[in-house]
Parts: C-alpha cells; sequence; structure tokens
C-alpha cells in the first residue's frame, strides 16, 4: 500500500482522538487551505485502529475490504439499472482496474468516494422509481460524500437538476419528497452526518465557512474572475485526464482506452431505444457534472477522478452490451482481454508499489535504530518537503515502533528526501 504524508494526517489525527479522547471536528485541509475536509474518514480510522493496536496496515485493509463491497455494489446497481450483463461487465472491470485497485490500497479518505457515489445514483434512481424510502437516503448520502471529498458537491447540482425535472414534469415522486415527513428526515439525516463541521464553525466563529464551502468554491471558479484559461493549461487538464483515463479503462493502450470511453458516451447520448430516458440520464449526468467541475476548475486532482470510476465504467459496459446484442462473442472477448491485461501489466510493471510502505517501515526501523535512544527531529528535502505533512507518514511509524520524533527542537536530526 502506498503511505504518503497526507494519510499519515489522518493516522495521526486518529490515534489521538483514541488516547486523548478529543474528537476532531474536521479533517485535514483541502487545497483550499481556508476549508478543511471532512472528519468521517478519521472516525473510521480510528476504529480500526483501536481494534489492531494502531496498525498502520489497517487503515488499507478497511479500505481493501470496502472495495471487495464495491465490486458487489457495482454489479447489484448495474444490473438494476440496466441488464445482468451490465452488472457483470462493470463487475470485472471494476475488480480488475488498476487505477481502482490502487485506490483500494490507499488508507485515505477518497478511497471511499466509488462506493458513496455508487450508493447516492442507486438510492435516486429508487427515488425516482417511486420509493420515496430512499430519497432521505440520497440526501444522508451526500453528508457523508461531503465529509469524504469536498468535490463532492457536485452531486448537489444533480440533484437540483433532477428536482427540477420532476417539479416540471409534475412526476408524483417530486410530491412524495416534499411531504413535511420525509423533508424533516431528510433534513435530520443531512445534519446529523454534518453535525462534527457545523459545531467547528460555531466554535471557531468562522462564518460557517467549513458547511458553506459549497457556495464559496463556486463563487470562486465561477465569478471571481481568477480562473484563466488558456492552451497550455488546458492541455495539462487533458494530458492528466487522459493518463487517468488510460489507468482506469485499459493499461496497455491509452488510445484504445480513450476509443471505448468516447464511443460509449456517444452512445449514451445518442441511443434512445434500449434505456429508460431517466436512466440514462442519471448516467450521463454523472459523467458529465463531474468532468466539466474538472475542467472549469482546472484541477485534475487523484482526489476528484474517484467520483468517476463508476460511471465510465458502467457506460463501457452498456455499449458492450449493446454489441452483446449483435455479435455475442465480441464483446466477452474484449472483456476477458482488457481483465487479464489490467491485472497482468501492473504486475509485471511494479505498477502498484511505487514507493510502498514496506519501503517506508523499513527506513523507519533504520532511523529508530541510528537514533540509539537520543531524541531527534525529522527533516523533510526535495519535491513536496514543503508540506507539514511530508514527515507525518515517518512519524506515525516511527512512534508505532516505539521511539518517535522530539516535539521541540532538538540538534539530532534525520534528513528524510524520497526519490
Amino acid at each position: 500500500m502506498p503511505f504518503i504524508g497526507d494519510f499519515a494526517w489522518f493516522y495521526l489525527s486518529a490515534r489521538d482522538m483514541i488516547l486523548t479522547g478529543n474528537i476532531p471536528l474536521v479533517g485535514i485541509t483541502s487545497s483550499h487551505t481556508w476549508v478543511h475536509q471532512g472528519p468521517l474518514w478519521t472516525y473510521l480510522l480510528a476504529i480500526t485502529l483501536y481494534i489492531s493496536n494502531f496498525n498502520p496496515l489497517s487503515g488499507a485493509y478497511l479500505t481493501g475490504t470496502i472495495g471487495a463491497v464495491t465490486v458487489y455494489l457495482i454489479y447489484k446497481v448495474g444490473t438494476q439499472m440496466f441488464s445482468k450483463f451490465v452488472g457483470l461487465a462493470s463487475a470485472i472491470f471494476f475488480a480488475t482496474s488498476p487505477l481502482v485497485v490502487l485506490h483500494s490500497r490507499m488508507p485515505y479518505h477518497t478511497s471511499l468516494i466509488p462506493t458513496a457515489s455508487i450508493l447516492f445514483i442507486f438510492f435516486l434512481y429508487k427515488w425516482i422509481k417511486g420509493d420515496v424510502r430512499f430519497f432521505p437516503l440520497a440526501i444522508f448520502v451526500l453528508g457523508i460524500l461531503y465529509n469524504l471529498e469536498l468535490f463532492t458537491m457536485v452531486f448537489w447540482i444533480m440533484l437540483l437538476l433532477v428536482f427540477a425535472y420532476g417539479v416540471i414534469k409534475k412526476k408524483m415522486w417530486i410530491r412524495e419528497a416534499i411531504k413535511l415527513k420525509t423533508v424533516l428526515l431528510s433534513v435530520f439525516l443531512f445534519l446529523f452526518t454534518m453535525l462534527p463541521m457545523i459545531i467547528y464553525d460555531i466554535r471557531e466563529s468562522s462564518g460557517f465557512f467549513q458547511t458553506t464551502a459549497f457556495f464559496r468554491l463556486i463563487k470562486i471558479y465561477l465569478f471571481s474572475g481568477s480562473q484563466t484559461f488558456n492552451f497550455e493549461t488546458m492541455r495539462g487538464v487533458f494530458h492528466s485526464l487522459f493518463t487517468y483515463n488510460q489507468r482506469l479503462v485499459f493499461l496497455g493502450s491509452g488510445i484504445v482506452a480513450l476509443l471505448l470511453t468516447v464511443v460509449s458516451f456517444f452512445y449514451l447520448i445518442v441511443r434512445h431505444s434500449s434505456l429508460a430516458r431517466m436512466t440514462k440520464s442519471l448516467l450521463l449526468l454523472w459523467v458529465a457534472i463531474p468532468l466539466c467541475a474538472i475542467i472549469v476548475s482546472q484541477t485534475p486532482s487523484e482526489a476528484y477522478v474517484p467520483v468517476l470510476f463508476p460511471p465510465v465504467i458502467l457506460s463501457i459496459s452498456l455499449l458492450l452490451n449493446y454489441i452483446y446484442k449483435l455479435y455475442s462473442f465480441v464483446p466477452i472477448i474484449a472483456i476477458a482481454f482488457i481483465a487479464i491485461t489490467n491485472s497482468y501489466l501492473p504486475l509485471a510493471k511494479n505498477y502498484l508499489n511505487g514507493f510502498s510502505f514496506s519501503k517506508r517501515l523499513t527506513i523507519a526501523k533504520e532511523i529508530i535504530e541510528k537514533s540509539e535512544g537520543k531524541e531527534y527531529n525529522l527533516i523533510g528535502k526535495g519535491e513536496a518537503s514543503e508540506h507539514k505533512s511530508f514527515t507525518m507518514n515517518y512519524e506515525y511509524l516511527t512512534w508505532w515502533l516505539g521511539h518517535p520524533p522530539s516535539k521541540k527542537p532538538v540538534q539530532f536530526k534525520f534528513v528524510i528526501e524520497e526519490k
């Protein structure tokens, strides 16, 4: 598993929560340092650390287990919303996608985004199909998503568009959703997920910066005039998206992966007869809104792209489902080839390891051995060392091993540079 400093930020927060009893109200700072991510991942991580006696691997066991459950979820959602073939194909692609597998090994808040995204879309779908009980659950998951990553506020845009459509068309599922009992339950569930951040805003007298970050970020990206579009910037954005798509869809060829993705989106737009209009529209919105948000913000962050994992895979599975009806053997061969390639290449190229946890653990042991029981400081050097979290992974590992760095400046220092 990877174990960078940002991951360890949550480990240290969860550790302190267990040892001191002080419950954190927010998570790590976002790219906009005046606002934090939510604390939900800290709470979940604290449970696993407590059970495992603070073993750092426990976080990856948690996200790995959730990742395995998500394979089943995308199968069930693909089957119920579309067909059994779509469900099976999506599950195979999701289970073997190098980017999905890599994220499932990351003990980090963004690893839970695909799971929560699938649940939100499924609950939205069930509500639109006429079961109003799922509307409060969809709102509840929106609160969870906001806790996991502020970027997931894009799902509010989707909800508003669906709601507006229902109002204009005078749908029965809208009338059921606006009944007082349903509204009160929805508000309660959402506020329950947001309670720590609301308390944080009240305590800090911050003008509710944390809980209203959605509106403030929209203002920054659309109305501040600070966003400038130029060729070089946009080329960088699309290059990053191209790379992510290759790692998600087909590691063997970025061009093949791009063609599969683009053609599947085109099929979604032009094909009407085989798909219920609202179901197709949900999937289109699931792709289009986050993608547009990434392009407008010019921030193709790997923390944002997990929102797109399920809809891209479902879209490609839908395309193959259409081909399956015409030439059954062609999509079966394609699915098998993609799955085998995506499983083999990461192992052959050591794609998933990089600077792994085991290497960092070896360094942490060496630090303790060379410190010979003396107090020491950890100093970061090189790329990304300007961030406060750069050495937090070594801070947590040396603490876990029994001899953490000193909080005060001392003469004995270890300089860490990862390259």
